[in-house]
């Protein structure tokens, strides 16, 4: 009996090292970035950015954002994309300031001056952040309208509140080729080539994860293909950055959870996303309106182009954009 005992015993100890070899070899497999793509680079005239501003999130963290003037009772919150900050939202943000709206657009937690680069204390931290933000906007504003438009991961987040306990909080969603998920049928295998996913290390820190480890939760699992040397762009996400920057797992249950109008646009001409997707795949939600495809406009075009701001603005202000009709 003695001998069944220890030979059990044995067994374990030799499968426990095991099983911590292979895992310590899957944390050693970090993502290598694509190379670099031009369409990622910095596109904001910084020269004239609005001056940084904080807000104190609940954690006692001073968040950055920028806020471009407009109608006190008419407000639009920017979400910028994977890897950007409110740097690449400027040129959108500028035309609606111009058209009447007063834009705040925050740096998300994890980039730009927000936080530490790549990397948050928790998941859901980000809808945090976005509550906290909208509180302060609410106390000087008790009664504007306020919009929440995302580009990106930043749709993909917008939708994310939307499904959850605050959603009430914004008047309105706009996604702009929102972010569904690494296996959403919307999204392009590796974000279009500008992202690489270290599925090793991901596997490897969800173990860990449900044996209550998280020593190891500061390690990158994702990087992108962004230019060396730009300050504006964060190249690694760990893994509960890239869960929280974007929809729940299943974004589907977002859908199903969402409280307020969505609307969806996106350029026919998107290398990242899948744009004749997104209709297909929520014609059976309610609270999605419409779903505006924007003929010859590509990803990056969705926060640079005129036709783009355009069609944003006229969404906004409850209409349809020009030329381009609901998918739905």
């Amino acid at each position: 009996m003695k001998k069944l005992l220890y030979g059990l015993i044995g067994f374990v100890v030799v499968l426990t090292l095991v099983l911590a070899g292979i895992l310590v070899n899957l944390l050693l497999i970090a993502p290598k970035p694509p190379t670099a793509i031009d369409t990622l680079t910095s596109i904001a005239d910084t020269h004239t950015l609005p001056p940084l501003q904080t807000y104190s999130a609940r954690d006692g963290a001073a968040l950055a954002f920028r806020q471009y003037p407009g109608a006190a009772d008419r407000i639009v919150v920017l979400l910028h994309g994977h890897t950007g900050s409110s740097v690449e939202m400027d040129r959108l943000a500028r035309g609606l300031s111009q058209a009447g709206y007063t834009v705040l657009v925050p740096d998300i937690r994890g980039h730009g001056a927000s936080g530490s680069r790549g990397d948050i204390a928790y998941l859901g931290q980000l809808d945090d952040d976005l509550t906290d933000l909208m509180i302060s906007i609410r106390k000087a504003h008790p009664t504007a309208s306020v919009n929440l438009v995302g580009f990106d991961a930043g749709g993909g987040l917008a939708l994310r509140f939307d499904g959850g306990e605050y959603g009430g909080l914004f008047d309105r969603y706009v996604l702009l080729a929102p972010y569904l998920g690494f296996n959403a049928p919307t999204v392009r295998a590796g974000l279009g080539g500008k992202a690489a996913v270290s599925v090793p290390r991901l596997f490897a820190l969800a173990i860990l994860d449900k044996l209550g480890i998280h020593r190891f939760d500061t390690l990158p699992v994702v990087a992108f293909a962004i230019p060396s040397g730009n300050p504006d762009q964060t190249p690694t996400y760990t893994m509960r950055l890239w869960q929280n920057f974007g929809p729940d797992l299943n974004y589907r249950g977002d859908f199903n959870r969402a409280t307020k109008p969505i609307i969806i646009l996106d350029g026919t001409k998107d290398e990242v996303m899948v744009p004749n997707q997104f209709a297909p795949n929520v014609t059976w939600i309610p609270s999605v309106k419409a779903v505006y495809l924007l003929p010859g406009l590509n990803h990056r075009d969705l926060i640079v182009s005129p036709t783009a701001r355009d069609a944003i603005l006229a969404v906004l202000r409850g209409g349809a954009p020009k030329g381009a009709a609901s998918a739905l």
